[in-house]
């Protein structure tokens, strides 16, 4: 009915039940009562992460155009980011080193509560993956850069049939360019 164990530690189960009931003024005492403790703990501690030494990846200043980092770490850079009205970012040509830092994704995180239009971050996660020095170039695309059609040229007036003239300026109106960032990267 009762199990011993080291330091007086007595237990009984009901019957029927699944249930432990400690006998009074007992509780977690000798050696098997408080390993298994430290073991709890120390199982607890792996199973979320705080034992294991990785926090996570390393958020980067976007405005810090230089980026240390060991190899094995990640970093992200976080930038904000709104499709409703045709602004994100994203990796541009040409791409990091892989031999030196591969990208490991993006996501979208929303600012608050998520609301169509509503405008969020977009995160990008990087790892350093040997000694080098590498460059990552991010594209910053707003509707006027990435998202509208340019105008049509206008129809160009003729001198003569069939002869246009030259339009002022002599070139065909063209969407401005996005947006690039370039940041070094150097694994130490």
């Amino acid at each position: 009915m009762g199990s011993g164990g080291a330091g007086g530690d007595h237990t009984r189960r009901d019957p029927g039940t699944a249930v432990e009931r400690r006998s009074p003024g007992t509780g977690v005492s000798g050696f098997r009562g408080r390993a298994a403790v430290a073991t709890g703990a120390a199982l607890l501690a792996l199973a979320t992460g705080c034992a294991s030494g990785d926090d996570g990846p390393t958020d980067h200043p976007v405005a810090d155009h230089a980026i240390s980092a060991r190899v094995g770490e990640r970093f992200t850079l976080t930038f904000d980011d709104n499709a409703s009205t045709r602004e994100h970012w994203s990796v541009a040509d040409p791409r990091p080193d892989a031999s030196v830092v591969v990208s490991r994704g993006d996501r979208y995180v929303s600012v608050g509560e998520a609301q169509p239009g509503a405008s969020g971050h977009r995160v990008f996660t990087f790892e350093a993956v040997a000694k080098g020095s590498t460059r990552i170039v991010m594209l910053h695309c707003t509707y006027d850069t990435c998202g509208r059609p340019t105008a049509p040229p206008a129809t160009p007036a003729t001198t003569a049939p069939g002869t246009p003239a030259s339009a002022p300026g002599g070139a065909a109106p063209t969407a401005p360019e996005p947006g690039r960032v370039t940041y070094s990267v150097t694994v130490e």
